[in-house]
């Protein structure tokens, strides 16, 4: 699926093929299948398969026909099964930032209106930009100095090295050759909480730093963002009420800590409509 399955705990209802399916919409997510011995029974194959569902997340389960595959010393039981997501279960998508919108900070002097929109980037639930309207200059200095980027983000142009507790050390991104694009270093004062992140660029070698401050919670409330030329950018982290990052204020900062409005970043949250195209209508 394009969306995020969550596991849970919840009992996962099946229903046979001439069974009628709740009057709600819902989302086919998948096929699930459970394999037994040649004589395993009903019961074995269907807990089986409710395990399953719990663990990536399927609310119910409509089921397919139990087969029997035999070879010449022994048969395997095998029974599958349609996946469902109901929509109603979905809320949790509004935990995932859609899109986030860059502004300038205009002065008071230069207009009534305290903010100019510059640049919008689309995300996926991963976290990857999927596309960008405006200036896209901001959208890259905005991911580049970001955890999702330098810490979260996988695929094949990503290699890492663990420390004993199980944290991410040193990540390089390499060129698609081989060689190395960037070096990033982490070091920790919070288990699997970054305190200080190293940057080093490849070829020039030019090395900039990130400072991160948390609440108790673990949200991170600042950035302190030093850049090779030796500048200095902090970003605030603004939360709402059931702590999601819904904000960002970027400020330069000048050698005498006067700060001066760089950018502002808005967040935008998916929600169960941005999937309607999958529903299955009831």
């Amino acid at each position: 699926m394009d969306f995020p399955l969550l596991p849970h705990d919840a009992e996962v209802p099946i229903y046979f093929s001439q069974d009628t399916l709740p009057d709600e919409e819902y989302i086919r997510v998948g096929v699930l299948e459970a394999r037994g011995g040649e004589f395993a029974s009903y019961n074995t194959l269907i807990r089986k398969l409710q395990a399953q569902a719990q663990e990536r997340g399927v609310d119910a389960i409509q089921l397919m026909d139990k087969q029997v595959e035999a070879s010449e010393y022994y048969g395997t039981s095998i029974l599958s099964g349609i996946g469902i997501k109901y929509v109603k279960n979905l809320d949790y998508l509004s935990d995932f930032v859609m899109a986030q919108e860059v502004y300038l900070p205009y002065s008071s002097a230069m207009a009534t209106d305290s903010e100019r929109w510059t640049t919008k980037v689309w995300l996926g639930f991963d976290g990857h930009p999927q596309r960008v309207e405006g200036n896209r200059e901001y959208a890259d200095f905005i991911r580049r100095h970001s955890l999702e980027y330098l810490l979260y983000e996988q695929n094949a142009q990503w290699r890492y090295a663990l420390d004993e507790y199980g944290q991410i050390r040193m990540r390089v991104h390499t060129n698609g050759v081989g060689s190395p694009h960037l070096r990033v270093w982490f070091s920790y004062q919070i288990r699997h909480h970054p305190n200080l992140v190293r940057v080093k660029k490849y070829p020039d070698k030019e090395e900039s730093t990130i400072w991160f401050a948390y609440d108790a919670e673990g949200r991170i409330l600042k950035k302190r963002i030093t850049l090779p030329d030796g500048k200095i950018v902090d970003q605030i982290l603004l939360h709402d009420a059931i702590g999601r990052h819904i904000k960002s204020e970027y400020y330069w900062v000048d050698s005498d800590q006067k700060l001066t409005p760089y950018l502002i970043v808005k967040h935008q949250f998916y929600s169960p409509e941005d999937v309607q195209d999958q529903l299955v209508l009831k």
